[in-house]
């Protein structure tokens, strides 16, 4: 049965340095149990940012060949106890697992076909902001205060980001010299 995410509680912690490491062990547990399947794996979102404020969940993006042929996937998935999550989302599979580590209270894996690995906004936006330490503290400070105001409000708080989301994502994109594109795919 799939998980609703929507009544999470939402909170902002400072850059903790082990999101890194916890990454690398997360992403050698997905490998050993299902490395016939992965073409890539990347940590992408907030904690793959150093001195990025964020709530602390490791995000990582796994391409596969097709979307379509991933039951078997899945199940291995299953068995580390990754629980698919119903998001509405185009073009992908969202998964999430609970965490045992003191600094991190989820993994979340999205799981996108090989074909658009490259043009991922996930992955643009994180090496953009790899790049700018100065949007790095701006989007920090959004992120504290939208967190106060929506602590209750997953989808609210992600919703009132989206502005400052896209400007950062269309300033990646003119750096790229690649065509724009909307963060809500």
């Amino acid at each position: 049965m799939p998980l609703n995410v929507a009544n999470d509680e939402v909170f902002i912690v400072d850059y903790d340095k082990n999101w890194a490491m916890a990454f690398q062990e997360e992403r050698n547990l997905i490998l050993s149990t299902c490395k016939s399947f992965v073409l890539e794996i990347e940590h992408i979102g907030s904690t793959a940012i150093p001195n990025q404020k964020a709530k602390p969940i490791v995000d990582m993006m796994m391409a596969v060949d097709s979307l379509e042929s991933v039951k078997a996937l899945l199940e291995q998935l299953d068995r580390i106890e990754y629980q698919i999550v119903e998001t509405g989302m185009k073009d992908r599979i969202f998964l999430r697992k609970h965490s045992d580590a003191e600094n991190i209270q989820f993994f979340h894996l999205h799981i996108v076909e090989k074909s658009s690995w490259k043009n991922r906004s996930e992955r643009i936006l994180r090496n953009y902001l790899c790049k700018h330490s100065n949007a790095v503290e701006e989007y920090g400070k959004l992120k504290e205060r939208l967190a106060k105001q929506f602590s209750d409000e997953v989808l609210a708080y992600t919703k009132s980001k989206t502005e400052f989301i896209q400007n950062l994502m269309n300033n990646a994109c003119d750096d790229l010299r690649m065509p724009r594109v909307d963060v809500w795919e």
